[in-house]
């Protein structure tokens, strides 16, 4: 599991929140960006290994697979990448209800999270993101009915539902997520309440919004913290429109962080604007003629991912398919030792409730002894009937 770097450093108005400084998000969840990458690389030679083992053990009982061959991790990345696109494009496209705004992006950091503790060559996204915006759904107490996703994502509610023991163990079980929307419209305020003159800030919250929504296409999430990224993306904004020259950076920093150090701030506030401003060509690549040719090349390798896929968790594969039977058998006959005993249990029971609980008949039908000594009492006859007048 990796750990968190210093980035975690929780800001003022973050520490207001409950429980934000001992939060999972804080301490387990962000990271360097080395750190990152090195998390990706080991997961990326791990599957390696595993697949070169599978081929050799293939080879030799006459089953390989003379094509088979691992993803690198920059074919991984891509791939990653366009499965990201593909939930976007699901979310624009869901509209019974559409699904709020947190729910989809505790959706994005799931997808992000679930990949730094599997390879795409373990779990394949078309099976993962479903139960990712389910549990999503469930985690920020909007519930998205399972049906309702398994029907428009094409594929049967029993596998979304078979996905989330493995989705909630690959993000280790932790939920809770702070999204930068909260921090901007926070500092919005804090910036209207000081300069009430000032008009541009609806616009500027707007362009901050945006910004974060692009932003979904990076790393960011796993980077800064929430309140960081709100206030870059408002420093980004107020840049652009640029309609008050009493509003610059440092006036804004001076309102929303008070007397924190300046000099630093700026220089890790910069890091966040180029990363926003990444997430922001990325989404206009994704709609420009680009996206043609990310296509075709994702297309591709997604036929060499399903040659490579860990068998033990794809469902079209013999492994996985003696897996569950093997599970099933070990249930069956799980049940079948409770019931015995509780049966025997039952006998036993009884036979010292009926005075019978001798060790020696445990095999014999159950049947309540006589005792031979008994003789009954005598009855006595009944008393002559009275005559009647």
């Amino acid at each position: 599991m990796p750990y968190a770097t210093d980035t975690a450093t929780p800001s003022a108005d973050e520490k207001n929140l409950a429980g934000v400084e001992g939060s999972t998000h804080f301490r387990s969840w962000l990271f360097s960006e080395q750190k990152l990458r090195e998390t990706r690389a080991e997961l990326n030679k791990k599957a390696l290994d595993r697949v070169l083992k599978q081929k050799e053990s293939d080879v030799k009982k006459g089953d390989g697979k003379p094509t088979m061959k691992a993803l690198t991790l920059e074919e991984e990345r891509k791939l990653h990448a366009f499965y990201h696109n593909q939930m976007c494009a699901f979310f624009d496209k869901f509209k019974s209800p559409p699904l709020p705004y947190d729910t989809k992006a505790t959706a994005h950091v799931f997808y992000k999270r679930f990949y730094l503790t599997s390879s795409i060559m373990d779990h394949n996204p078309l099976r993962i993101i479903p139960t990712i915006i389910f549990l999503a759904g469930k985690a920020e107490e909007n519930p998205v009915a399972a049906d309702g996703i398994a029907k428009n994502w094409g594929i049967k509610l029993k596998r979304l539902v078979n996905q989330e023991v493995a989705v909630l163990e690959g993000l280790r079980f932790h939920l809770k997520i702070y999204h930068p929307r909260r921090a901007v419209e926070s500092f919005i305020s804090r910036l209207k309440a000081t300069y009430p003159a000032a008009e541009e800030f609806d616009n500027v919250m707007q362009i901050a919004l945006k910004l974060l929504s692009n932003s979904v296409h990076t790393d960011i999430q796993l980077l800064f913290p929430p309140s960081q990224i709100a206030l870059a993306s408002i420093l980004i904004a107020s840049r652009e429109i640029g309609d008050n020259d009493n509003i610059n950076d440092f006036t804004i920093l001076k309102t929303c962080v008070g007397g924190a150090s300046m000099q630093a701030l700026r220089q890790k506030l910069g890091d966040v604007e180029k990363v926003l401003q990444r997430g922001r060509e990325i989404a206009q690549a994704w709609g420009s003629e680009k996206k043609q040719a990310w296509n075709k090349e994702a297309q591709y390798l997604d036929r060499k991912l399903k040659i490579v896929l860990n068998p033990l968790y794809d469902p079209q594969s013999k492994v996985f398919k003696e897996r569950v039977k093997a599970q099933k058998r070990k249930k069956e006959i799980e049940r079948a030792t409770k019931n015995k005993r509780i049966k025997l249990e039952e006998k036993a029971r009884d036979r010292k409730l009926f005075g019978n609980d001798g060790a020696d008949d445990d095999d014999q039908p159950f049947a309540i002894r006589t005792n031979p000594n008994f003789k009954p009492k005598a009855r006595k006859p009944p008393a002559p009937e009275p005559p009647q007048e």
